[in-house]
């Protein structure tokens, strides 16, 4: 590890000490070397300094999520904050990232006035998952293209945050990451003009040189020729390599996990690696256990260190449960299958257990045929004539149970509930909850009424500090009255 010395030694950026070994590190661009303190991930993306401002130029769409991205060299572990001054110039994503090791495992406050017109913060799960079951916060809102913005995105102990403006746009909770780079994204966003970025976080010790390799332009991409993507782990290109392992993702056939395990063990590169590991991890537990087992593996390599990290992703990105995973020893060989428990006939049913004690049932204005239960303790459910969908990933991932239900209203295109920690709404186009900041001042509130005043007007009446006080929502404007 870097001494923090050595780190600030290496940087270009006006430097400021802060309490608790934490720095603030500023960029006003005024000079080209600042850019030395960072890395491009895709290199079709186009990052300069002109005319005292960094500027992206290039459309670039690309396979991540993000076409183009700039990373920190410097890593910074526990509390980060990113704050920028930007105008966005295109249409298209704006991202800012924190807790960043790869172009997936990253927190993400995301701007996109194109098609869909959504702002959001997402959580690390891995390239494998579906985008949306990353999402953490969501709003359906555009923006001006040739305005300037102030946007502040952070994380504070177990929570993330984001500013725009001044104005507090959302806090989640989310304990998956909890230190890396510090990055800024594009896609298909050229144009857009950065006037200052400003970092205030503690090193954690790591500066990479390493740049961040991305596969070729699609129309040169490799074959997807299983033999010429395992022999390509062994190229000199780290491009090459890195590309190599992120199709050999969405292959999933045993015979190329001895592979990706060699090259991993010969690989210097950390991006390489990180995209390595996730290929071989998206395989589930049972797989690399067995993988492990073969000796031309396991030769060499330090198996319970690297095992132990990728059992720990697989079960983050949802292939196997969640549960420990024992140490592995150098040469393991696979566990057999556990004998089916029987059953005595004489044993009695099992009745499922309740979800929760339903307290009243409320019909949907807005959808024909829709319910929403209301638990004692554990939220609402939407009910149709077919399923009843508990929203328990969401309730467990934000840590809210026990929560009490104390009103709900139906717009056209959302369900507002207020609780007694907070308001929250379910947006019907994309299925998922978002938390409200009331007046962008007040989350996790006790919330004592909403309602529906019009097609596009909520009103929210919420207890704070003994005083009761009544705000009304603009949907449509996002403006608070």
């Amino acid at each position: 590890m870097t001494e923090d010395k050595t780190i600030l030694s290496h940087l270009h950026a006006a430097v400021k000490p802060l309490p608790g070994g934490r720095y603030e590190l500023t960029y006003t661009f005024d000079e080209a070397n600042q850019l030395s303190d960072w890395l491009v991930m895709n290199p079709a993306g186009i990052w300069e300094v002109a005319g005292g401002e960094l500027v992206q130029r290039s459309n670039v769409s690309g396979i991540t999520p993000m076409g183009t991205q700039l990373v920190t060299k410097a890593c910074f572990i526990g509390d980060v904050e990113i704050e920028v001054e930007f105008v966005p110039v295109d249409n298209d994503r704006c991202g800012f990232h924190i807790c960043q090791s790869d172009a997936w495992q990253t927190y993400t406050f995301e701007m996109n006035a194109d098609w869909g017109k959504t702002w959001q913060c997402t959580a690390p799960l891995g390239m494998n998952d579906r985008p949306r079951s990353a999402t953490l916060w969501s709003f359906t809102r555009d923006y001006d293209p040739q305005k300037m913005y102030r946007l502040r995105f952070g994380r504070k102990g177990a929570d993330l945050y984001g500013f725009v403006d001044g104005l507090l746009m959302f806090t989640v909770r989310d304990t998956r990451r909890t230190s890396g780079a510090v990055a800024l994204g594009c896609k298909g966003q050229a144009g857009i003009r950065y006037a200052s970025v400003v970092i205030r976080g503690r090193f954690d010790g790591r500066w990479i040189e390493d740049n961040p390799p991305y596969p070729p332009p699609k129309e040169t991409r490799m074959s997807h020729d299983i033999e010429l993507l395992t022999a390509s782990l062994r190229s000199s290109v780290p491009a090459v390599r890195w590309a190599s392992a992120a199709e050999l993702a969405h292959v999933r056939e045993d015979t190329v996990l001895v592979p990706l395990i060699g090259a991993l063990h010969a690989e210097d590169n950390a991006y390489v690696r990180r995209q390595m590991m996730w290929s071989i991890a998206g395989h589930g537990a049972d797989s690399v256990r067995a993988a492990f087992a073969a000796p031309a593996a396991a030769g060499g390599l330090a198996a319970t260190e690297v095992a132990g990290e990728l059992f720990a992703m697989a079960n983050r990105i949802g292939r196997v449960p969640d549960e420990p995973v024992p140490a592995l020893k150098a040469n393991p060989r696979p566990k057999p299958d556990p004998a089916p428990a029987v059953k005595p006939a004489s044993a009695p049913p099992v009745s499922p257990q309740p979800f929760d004690k339903v307290l009243r049932t409320v019909a949907d204005t807005e959808c024909p045929g829709v319910e929403w239960l209301v638990y004692e303790s554990r939220f609402v459910a939407r009910k149709d004539n077919k399923t009843i969908r508990n929203f328990e990933e969401f309730i467990n991932m934000r840590q809210l149970a026990p929560i009490r239900v104390s009103a709900l209203a139906f717009m056209k295109d959302s369900v507002w509930v207020a609780t007694d920690k907070g308001a929250f709404c379910f947006e019907r186009a994309f299925r998922g909850w978002v938390e409200y900041a009331i007046n962008r001042e007040h989350v996790g509130v006790p919330v004592k009424s909403v309602k529906a005043l019009s097609s596009q007007r909520v009103e929210f009446i919420l207890e704070v500090e003994g005083s009761i006080k009544t705000y009304v929502l603009d949907t449509k404007e996002f403006r608070w009255e």
